[in-house]
């Protein structure tokens, strides 16, 4: 069914990013694969494996396992003898209850996985944070952990990562789905949007840490809205994925299940998307 070039853009939203799973096995379903793939945070980390030539039952797999295993892989990751990225200089300030996340990320991926980006079979775009200039920074190139790393790097739960003299975060605080870094560049843009939404009843008063817990939600769904007026996808959809944390993550199972439709719901619209771009 390739006729086109579809571009595919993965959200941020923690560990409601197993929703992204669905999405790839959309692709599979109609013998689509993605031309060009971008992400942030959790999506950054689900396009790497998928443009390293994983699909998207062995990434279901691989995520279960690390669930699994997360009691071996913490005792990994505090046991290991990790030498930092050429690329950081590390702060004299001990810096409490802040995870080296480029370090944990070299203990989760297995040993023959690609550290550069010209190492991957698909071309990817990683979306971060630049801290200190307030703006979105793209990797394209280079070092893959470390981007990689910058580009999950949830303030207050993993330290920052410094590259060539900047310091970097999660990049869902600029762009939580970078559809726009791959627009003009594919035939169709299609962007998976997994924000929280504002839980409770229309009209009940939430509750102080509900309020602010979903003020993040709102301004990131601000984001891309604002994002979607410039360069509008053809395919935006959005995971129904309700009273998820972003570290919750032993919930694999229960964020599959909810997001099951998601599946269903790009395949289709793809589908549609791609016989009219073929009608011209």
């Amino acid at each position: 069914m390739q006729s086109v070039g579809v571009g595919l853009a993965l959200g941020g939203g923690g560990a409601r990013g197993f929703s992204h799973i669905h999405a790839l096995y959309a692709f599979e379903d109609i013998g689509v694969r993605p031309v060009l793939l971008s992400g942030t945070s959790i999506g950054a980390m689900v396009a790497v494996f998928y443009a390293a030539g994983y699909g998207a039952k062995e990434i279901e797999a691989f995520c279960s396992r690390l669930v699994k295993e997360r009691y071996k892989i913490l005792t990994k990751f505090l046991s290991s003898d990790y030498v930092s990225s050429a690329h950081e200089e590390e702060d004299e300030e001990f810096r409490f209850a802040e995870i080296n996340i480029e370090k944990l990320i070299s203990v989760i991926l297995p040993d023959d996985f690609p550290t550069t980006f010209e190492e991957l079979n698909l071309p990817v775009r990683l979306v971060v944070t630049d801290y200190y200039q307030q703006i979105q920074h793209v990797f394209s190139q280079g070092d893959l952990v470390p981007a990689l790393a910058a580009s999950c790097a949830v303030p207050g739960l993993f330290k920052p990562v410094k590259i060539n003299g900047h310091v970097y975060v999660d990049g869902t605080a600029v762009n939580p789905v970078p559809f726009d870094v791959i627009s003009g560049d594919v035939d169709i843009l299609v962007g998976v949007n997994i924000t929280g939404t504002s839980k409770g009843d229309v009209g009940v008063r939430p509750s102080k840490v509900d309020v602010l817990t979903s003020l993040s939600h709102i301004m990131q769904q601000s984001i891309i809205c604002a994002k979607a007026d410039m360069h509008k996808p053809d395919v935006l959809v959005r995971a129904d994925v309700k009273g998820i944390k972003i570290y919750e993550f032993t919930k694999i199972q229960g964020i599959l299940e909810q997001s099951v439709l998601l599946r269903e719901t790009l395949r289709q619209e793809l589908v549609e998307s791609i016989a009219m771009f073929n009608k011209g």
